[in-house]
């Protein structure tokens, strides 16, 4: 008998989404997954996909200040458990006092399971002082509203929950033939932005936010750009990009740098990369970077990344000096066969049926 597992605080953009949206599939049809969440959902295939699969979509869309909007989100949510019977509800969040407000409204509506899943290790987006504080004043009573407490990597779960809390490491996975490299794509993605096969692709991808690191990003490609080797590919939206621009005149990007929105065929773009970079100032467990390893990119990311993100041979972790990304960068062997996944990644270790064997298990019946 199929049951419906309410995903909390996630909309279908991010990492937190991309591995609940594969897992999903994994699990399906004994179990599937809702959504509730604070913003609109994108109207696009994986929202066709779980509408079709019998998901439910809740969107709050409540437009007011950021903080004031939490406290209505939990009367929102209260009224949508109240109104729907989940034995299961599963919280997903980068800091505590946001993911204890689903977690009390869980409570109260009685929810048999309470989940909590951490995702980062550090504070996002604006008023980051206020949102610290608010963080750790909330950390103890998190532990205690949930019945479950999970992470993406240790440094996730320390930042998340108090010291010798039990919590349940749930291996953020992807769909590893998804992200096979595609010879043909890596051509056309090429051919359509006018990149030459021997140019050296650098690319990132994500939201451009605080915690990615945009400036160190424009730095890096400001130093490598009048190096015609080089090209480079910009994925995703975000205010960072403007800061990012401000590396060069008139915030003009050089011809040999492409700023590209959201997509949903990440996968074309990393064939068409061959080094993808994330120097990020924190993350969890970065979904973006093991797509890029299955695919076959050599990946850099900073020493802020979790060590638990390697999966593959062509890997390296770098503390946040421009002279050291070059020196790599300019010194990285391409020769690799990539469409031999095996033969330089841990397929076992990265693959999304991981995450969803100790999803079953947590949910449990």
């Amino acid at each position: 008998m199929t049951e419906h597992i309410l995903q909390v605080n996630i909309n279908n953009r991010g990492g937190a989404f991309s591995l609940m949206y594969q897992a999903a599939r994994e699990l399906y049809p004994d179990f599937v997954f809702d959504f509730y969440s604070s913003d609109l959902f994108f109207q696009d295939s994986a929202y066709s996909e779980l509408l079709e699969k019998g998901s439910r979509i809740y969107s709050a869309n409540i437009s007011k200040g950021r903080f004031l909007k939490q406290l209505l989100l939990y009367r929102d949510f209260l009224n949508c458990l109240r109104k729907n019977n989940y034995r299961v509800v599963h919280i997903h969040t980068d800091t505590a006092w946001k993911g204890y407000l689903y977690a009390r409204a869980a409570r109260k509506a009685q929810t048999k399971r309470v989940i909590v899943h951490s995702h980062s290790s550090g504070i996002n987006g604006h008023y980051r002082g206020i949102n610290h504080l608010l963080h750790l004043a909330v950390k103890n009573g998190i532990c205690k509203a949930a019945d479950i407490k999970c992470a993406c990597s240790e440094k996730a779960a320390k930042w998340m929950f108090h010291d010798g809390t039990t919590v349940n490491y749930i291996q953020n996975g992807i769909d590893l033939e998804k992200y096979k490299f595609n010879e043909e794509m890596r051509k056309k993605i090429r051919n359509d932005l006018g990149i030459g096969s021997e140019t050296v692709v650098i690319g990132t991808a994500g939201d451009f936010s605080y915690a990615k690191n945009p400036e160190f990003t424009g730095e890096l490609i400001n130093e490598l750009s009048q190096n015609k080797k080089y090209a480079f590919l910009l994925i995703g939206t975000g205010s960072g990009k403007k800061k990012l621009r401000a590396f060069f005149t008139g915030n003009t990007l050089p011809e040999n740098v492409f700023d590209i929105p959201q997509v949903t065929n990440m996968e074309d773009y990393l064939s068409a990369m061959d080094i993808f970079v994330l120097p990020s100032r924190f993350e969890g467990l970065p979904i973006s970077a093991l797509e890029a390893q299955a695919s076959g990119c050599y990946t850099i990311v900073s020493g802020n990344v979790s060590s638990e993100t390697r999966y593959s041979s062509c890997y390296a972790s770098l503390p946040l000096d421009i002279k050291k990304w070059m020196e790599k960068i300019q010194n990285v062997e391409l020769n690799l066969n990539r469409k031999k996944q095996d033969s330089y990644l841990n397929i076992a270790g990265v693959s999304i049926k991981n995450a969803a064997r100790q999803l079953r298990r947590i949910y449990g019946k």
